[in-house]
């Protein structure tokens, strides 16, 4: 075994075998808010049966966890996967980085294996939040119909910026479950962040929770908002390739004189009509000149990507 698998602790695996309740071990007092929230979401959600990935950089207490997980019953069709990585001892960032990609590879693996899965993230750490959206992005663990919740205590800065610079945080299926400091009284904030709004991109507060009761819903806004059903007039760029009949960029007379460049073809009346409909305007981005090869490898990457 080489040197940097000996730091991935815990691998507890109970895949699509159903939990038989909770555990007897006691759980940290600390934590016990996070396997009540993680609970109650899941079940307002409608992901309550779904397979469940928890990935954790071990400040959070095994036995919350177990808590979580023993919580869902024999009502659930799938299993669970727990993953620790475990902390370096020098507190440095490399360690990280080396491990959370290999620990997303196997989450991917288990995705393409399930028909309904949902990931869960806990960890304070930004950095280890930051890594997790790296790596995956890259190995892309996260689709659409995978939603993610990330159980968490960091400053509300960290928050807005690991909502807005990474990918699968701000464009997927993604829900932030933040601690909300209350004397004496554990509580919490759901937020998202909605890349379409009408005045724009912004984080939202779409939940709260105090211990004992259910979760608060914000008026018209679910857990996990539809992102894409409206642009609210917001450019978005294409990436197109000039073939007949599909897309064809044509020069025309304007109004004043000059010469415009507009596109007719198949593609781009679909384009335009889902323009209209999704209420955004089209902003093809200037062509340039691909070979047959980069065109077929460009070809096969995209339809690797839709089925995978």
């Amino acid at each position: 075994m080489h040197e940097v698998n000996v730091a991935l602790v815990v691998l507890l695996v109970t895949w699509f075998l159903p939990m038989a309740g909770t555990t007897s071990l006691g759980v940290a007092a600390k934590d016990l808010w996070k396997a009540d929230v993680l609970n109650l979401v899941l079940v307002n959600a409608s992901i309550y049966h779904c397979s469940l990935v928890v990935i954790t950089d071990g400040s959070t207490s095994t036995h919350t966890i177990f808590q979580a997980l023993g919580s869902r019953g024999r009502g659930t069709t799938g299993g669970e996967v727990v993953f620790e990585v475990a902390r370096d001892s020098h507190g440095g960032t490399n360690f990280t980085h080396s491990l959370i990609p290999q620990v997303v590879l196997q989450a991917r693996r288990l995705r393409l294996l399930t028909w309904c899965m949902a990931v869960v993230v806990m960890s304070d750490n930004p950095t280890f939040l930051s890594a997790f959206a790296e790596a995956s992005d890259k190995e892309r663990l996260i689709v659409w119909t995978t939603k993610l919740v990330v159980v968490t205590s960091v400053t509300m800065p960290h928050l807005h910026s690991l909502l807005q610079d990474y990918w699968i945080f701000s464009r997927m299926n993604t829900l932030f479950i933040k601690s909300k400091e209350k004397p004496g009284i554990q509580s919490c904030q759901l937020f998202v962040y909605l890349p379409y709004s009408p005045i724009g991109p912004q984080v939202v507060r779409v939940a709260s929770w105090t211990a004992g009761n259910d979760i608060v819903l914000v008026p018209e806004r679910p857990l996990y908002p539809e992102k894409y059903n409206n642009f609210y007039g917001s450019e978005v760029n294409l990436t197109w390739i000039p073939i007949k009949p599909y897309w064809t960029e044509v020069t025309r007379q304007g109004r004043n004189g000059p010469e415009v460049i507009d596109y007719t073809g198949r593609e781009y009346s679909i384009t335009s009509a889902m323009a209209e409909i999704l209420n955004f305007s089209m902003n093809p981005l200037p062509y340039k000149d691909w070979d047959l090869e980069s065109f077929i490898h460009f070809a096969l990457t995209l339809c690797q990507s839709v089925y995978t």
